[in-house]
């Protein structure tokens, strides 16, 4: 397994905020997409 310096998972995920699907913000210009590809998953976001 790699290591690395990586921040606490727990710290991160407790940041996060709730969004209902298919929900942008008023003003929101363009769409970003980020994909993180790991071992055992693929994770992706899509924001305004």
């Amino acid at each position: 397994m790699d290591t690395g310096e990586a921040p606490d998972w727990q710290r991160l995920a407790d940041r996060r905020e709730a969004w209902a699907p298919a929900t942008f913000l008023a003003g929101g210009l363009f769409l970003t997409a980020v994909v993180d590809l790991q071992q055992e998953r693929i994770a992706f976001d899509v924001r305004a």
